[in-house]
């Protein structure tokens, strides 16, 4: 690459050298649309000026403009959605996205200020996994900001996390937790109460985590929304009298569950930021 830029630094050289000689008082400009092609990048995917495979390889890495970054990589992830793109080329986009917001959870906000959460949420149920999967992990980290929660009051935010977990188990893992972040919303937790989330919990305490991935964690995670809904103002002598009918139920509210999460599961989809070093932005 070093021999590459080298070869066009000489030709611009020889080039303004001899437009010099021509007319020696005309000023030598640089073409706007210039720019050294190197073979070596060219299979690397590159949005918004930054390489996504470094940037997954150092998620820490101090990005110029974050937020201008977020904006190329959302209109570049909803493209990709809305296409019939294959999983390979969704990957490394939908990770770019999750690291992102982690590491920089101030644009969080930014996410919903776009409009994408509607997007988002109409991707969660989708019937491909790679697109499902995708929206389920953005919507995890979308989940902890409040200015999120806060703009998903006026969406419809619940039934369609409802419909995931039912058709894909797998989901609850991560969209409990989500459920459990957005009931901090009052106007959420009628929500969930109109969609019946209560009773679809409850099913899984009682036999329906076989099929889930990490049945202690999806158990810890239930029991914590259950309990948060419970805990609910306006709603929540309802919801628990939901839950002191429910038989299953007696099994857990005393204990404490959250024993059972792993030392991430609270938090991070993706752990292991390494050192910022190496090639990371186009210029």
């Amino acid at each position: 690459m070093r021999a590459e830029l080298r070869a066009a630094l000489e030709h611009l050289s020889n080039e303004a050298l001899a437009a010099q000689r021509r007319a020696p008082t005309a000023p030598y400009e640089l073409a706007a649309d210039f720019a050294v092609e190197y073979p070596q990048l060219k299979s690397l995917l590159c949005i918004g000026g930054v390489y996504i495979n470094q940037l997954l390889v150092q998620p820490a890495w101090q990005l110029r403009d974050p937020r201008a970054f977020l904006e190329a990589l959302l209109a570049h992830w909803a493209a990709l959605v809305e296409s019939d793109a294959a999983h390979d080329n969704l990957d490394e986009p939908s990770q770019a996205l999750v690291v992102l917001l982690q590491a920089n959870p101030a644009l969080a906000p930014h996410v919903a200020a776009m409009g994408y959460l509607s997007k988002l949420l109409a991707a969660v149920p989708a019937e491909r996994a790679d697109v499902q999967r995708a929206a389920v992990q953005v919507m995890r980290v979308l989940s902890e900001a409040s200015e999120v929660v806060h703009a998903l009051r006026s969406l419809d935010c619940v039934k369609p996390l409802v419909v995931a977990m039912k058709a894909a188990p797998s989901t609850c893992a991560q969209l409990l937790p989500s459920l459990t972040s957005m009931a901090a919303a009052p106007e959420i937790v009628e929500k969930a109460h109109e969609a019946r989330l209560v009773p679809f919990v409850l099913g899984l305490l009682s036999g329906g985590l076989e099929q889930c991935d990490d049945p202690s964690a999806v158990k810890a995670h239930a029991v914590k929304l259950l309990k948060t809904l419970a805990a609910d103002a306006r709603l929540g002598p309802t919801i628990q009298a939901v839950l002191d009918e429910d038989r299953s139920w007696d099994a857990f509210k005393q204990q404490e569950h959250d024993l059972f999460l792993a030392p991430d599961a609270e938090r991070g989809l993706l752990t292991g930021t390494g050192p910022r070093v190496g090639l990371l932005t186009s210029q």
